[in-house]
């Protein structure tokens, strides 16, 4: 539901809640949609974080404020934004679980990373990301041959093969496996210059 039809008459949102106070929320959920559609992200951002304030569980509200604070640069903000719309169960929700992931990863808590992934599922997207991305996680655990794994159970795909060829030839070369690496790089230079 927007917000806008959580502030019509009779709606639990609004109960107890004072005229005035409605109408500057009101009137600031407008001026996120317009700060949003000239594409003042900052703006947009802090209209949707003063209506999270009357409305602070409505998922369309929580997804909007997190996605314009993670793309204003203000990641740090964004985290407990994206934590708020994960709790929810709501679908639409993967940017966010993505976000928490790298912010885990960056922290060194990849058990807690992967495990934000695992509601995701491996579409659009996220076909060739989240097998790239489990990998690296992997790898910074210090499981090389599961990260291996994750990249070459798709390394077939002609959609995917240069760039998971690469990368598997990385995490070789990162693990000090000398012959694969070389191997793994000339096989994706080699398909890259094939004619589609």
């Amino acid at each position: 539901a927007t917000f806008l039809s959580a502030v019509s008459p009779g709606q639990a949102a609004t109960k107890g809640r004072d005229k005035d106070e409605l109408r500057s929320h009101s009137g600031d959920y407008l001026s996120a949609r317009h700060a949003q559609y000239e594409r003042d992200n900052k703006k947009a951002a802090e209209y949707y974080l003063s209506v999270l304030k009357i409305d602070p569980k409505n998922p369309e509200l929580l997804r909007r404020a997190f996605t314009l604070l993670a793309s204003s640069g203000r990641v740090t903000e964004a985290f407990p934004i994206a934590r708020r719309l994960i709790a929810l169960g709501e679908e639409g929700a993967e940017l966010a679980r993505l976000a928490l992931a790298t912010d885990h990863a960056k922290k060194g808590n990849y058990d807690e990373a992967l495990k934000s992934l695992e509601p995701l599922q491996e579409t659009g997207l996220n076909l060739f990301a989240l097998p790239m991305l489990r990998a690296w996680l992997l790898f910074g655990k210090g499981d090389i041959d599961g990260a291996l794994a994750q990249l070459q159970k798709n390394a077939d795909n002609q959609g995917v093969a240069v760039l998971y060829g690469a990368q598997i030839g990385l995490i070789n070369d990162l693990d000090g496996r000398n012959e694969e690496p070389e191997k793994r790089y000339k096989a994706a230079v080699g398909q890259r210059q094939q004619p589609n």
